[in-house]
């Protein structure tokens, strides 16, 4: 018995010494690797975290030592390439729409207002909230002009024969203002300034619904829709005119007052936004 029982501890220590011989060489493998990537300069981070991952060792390094973790570094990656391509989309539509609006004016377009701000840098080279809110208020009035240059510029089109590209054009005008104004980086940003922008854009989402529905109106005129329907659905269209009217004027005074606000609180002048 006593013979079974040494046979059983030397068996139980050579498995341990295995076991041990085992995590010593995955601990070193493993932290190698490591300092591969943090001391030799050679690109193994992902190679380093793997492996200390797999093998449950990260959780033994402290926190501040851990190489990092790349799925964080491909997801900003990602987020950066959505909105490079978020903002190079908005700017492809501009032009597309500015064009649209050249072809209803006839080829006469006015020269461009520069409406470019000089900018200003804080005291430390970082955007501090007043430079960040200025850079918000001057992109908001860039939008804003822009909108306006879209849906004023087919006005003197507007007629029959063009009405259907009109609507159109003014539709997606107001559509792209509301999703470029969503697409400003707001961080830093004074809050009053960011409600400011985010009214400015759901007015814009109520003017695109407008012309939306004055485009169906109009499609059933020239269709020969006639009678209650078409009476009523002319109806609803100039209720929706008037409700947007007024909430222009309640967008335009909010607006000013923010923009007073701004002027006092950061003593720097603010360009004029309007819509």
């Amino acid at each position: 018995m006593f013979g079974q029982a040494s046979r059983t501890g030397r068996r139980q220590r050579r498995t341990g010494g295995a076991a041990f011989q085992l995590i010593a060489f995955v601990l070193v493998a493993g932290l190698g690797a490591w300092l591969g990537a943090r001391y030799v300069g050679v690109d193994v981070e992902h190679i380093a975290y793997t492996a200390l991952d797999e093998t449950k060792l990260i959780e033994h390094i402290p926190e501040d030592w851990r190489p990092d973790a790349p799925q964080a570094e491909e997801a900003e990656g990602e987020a950066g390439f959505v909105a490079e391509q978020r903002a190079a989309e908005l700017q492809s539509e501009l032009e597309v729409l500015r064009s649209e609006v050249s072809v209803i004016q006839q080829g006469v377009n006015g020269p461009a207002a520069d409406d470019q701000q000089p900018a200003i840098e804080g005291e430390d080279g970082a955007p501090s909230v007043r430079e960040a809110t200025l850079a918000y208020w001057t992109r908001l009035r860039q939008i804003a002009t822009e909108v306006t240059e879209l849906h004023d510029g087919v006005e003197p089109g507007l007629e029959a024969a063009t009405a259907s590209a009109v609507f159109s054009i003014r539709q997606r005008a107001f559509d792209y203002g509301a999703r470029a104004i969503e697409a400003v980086d707001d961080s830093e940003v004074d809050q009053q300034a960011v409600d400011a922008g985010h009214r400015i854009a759901k007015w814009y989402r109520s003017g695109g619904e407008l012309y939306r529905q004055a485009s169906e109106v109009w499609e059933g005129r020239v269709a020969g829709g006639a009678g209650g329907a078409g009476e009523e659905a002319q109806r609803s269209l100039e209720s929706a005119r008037t409700q947007h009217a007024r909430e222009a004027e309640l967008v335009r005074e909010l607006t000013g007052r923010t923009e007073e606000i701004l002027m006092r609180r950061y003593a720097v002048q603010f360009p004029v936004l309007s819509i």
